[in-house]
């Protein structure tokens, strides 16, 4: 009869479990928890556990980042995929999450060294795939900006769209990402010279991406953050005195990438 002293709690199993499918040995205590099944022994039920595990957020990992695979190839990218499952659990039984910071672990993988680009292509396949999924929310047009009173104007709080996100890197990764999403043909070659990028994506049912002067880049960003109008202009004007506030906000409704903000707590 087991001691119930010695019973590992349920939570203690669970992490043996977790450490067992990221890479460890499996102890004795998480095997004799284990019921065998069909003449299988607890070390293969786990074996098959864990490569059906790995094998899932293998997959998921490929659906997000359909782009970098094409760009460095499947072998690699399954190396490249291994590394990050051996250190990032899944924390959850959502899978729609995991990976979100695959360009983060990319710019630190010593292997990618010599291509410092594929983090900001990560992040903006997956930029991309968030805002493909996110709510679709009536953007502000003239109609509605023409109901706002005059004395309220400046104090007017817009905020972007859940379809549209501000996107920025030193490297023309918007260009690179467009090429390499069609496997159908060849990509053309694109020169890291052509950077940077200061983007305003918004996903419909395409992705429509605005090139943004540094002006407008600060104007979004500051809507973004929350902050009233008058904030945005300022921002838009400390990045170029001589910027045309009505051409920004006129631009902006004809893309369809603001609507009415929320108070910022």
């Amino acid at each position: 009869m087991k001691d119930p002293g010695n019973v590992p709690s349920l939570a203690e199993l669970q992490r043996r479990m977790i450490d067992t499918i990221y890479g460890s040995a499996p102890d004795a205590v998480l095997l004799n928890s284990i019921r065998t099944r069909h003449d299988l022994t607890p070390a293969l039920l786990l074996a098959i556990y864990r490569n059906g595990t790995r094998a899932i957020l293998m997959q998921a990992l490929r659906i997000s980042y359909s782009v970098i695979e094409r760009l460095v190839g499947a072998e690699f990218f399954t190396v490249v995929a291994t590394a990050y499952l051996d250190g990032t659990p899944s924390r959850r039984g959502n899978l729609e999450p995991y990976g979100a910071d695959f360009g983060s672990f990319l710019d630190r993988y010593d292997p990618m060294a010599g291509l410092p680009y594929l983090g900001d292509v990560a992040r903006l396949e997956w930029l991309v795939s968030q805002r493909q999924r996110a709510p679709v929310v009536k953007s502000l047009d003239r109609e509605q900006l023409a109901t706002i009173p005059h004395d309220a104007f400046a104090e007017l709080q817009l905020a972007l769209t859940p379809r549209a996100a501000l996107f920025e890197s030193h490297y023309p990764v918007f260009r690179i990402w467009q090429e390499n999403r069609d496997r159908s043909r060849e990509p053309v070659l694109i020169s890291l010279e052509e950077g940077p990028d200061r983007l305003l994506i918004v996903a419909g049912d395409e992705v429509v991406v605005h090139t943004l002067s540094e002006a407008e880049y600060a104007f979004y960003a500051s809507c973004g953050r929350g902050e009233a109008l008058a904030e945005a202009f300022d921002a838009a004007l400390s990045q170029d005195s001589n910027c045309d506030l009505v051409r920004v906000l006129s631009r902006a409704l004809r893309m369809q990438a603001l609507s009415f903000g929320t108070a910022a707590s």
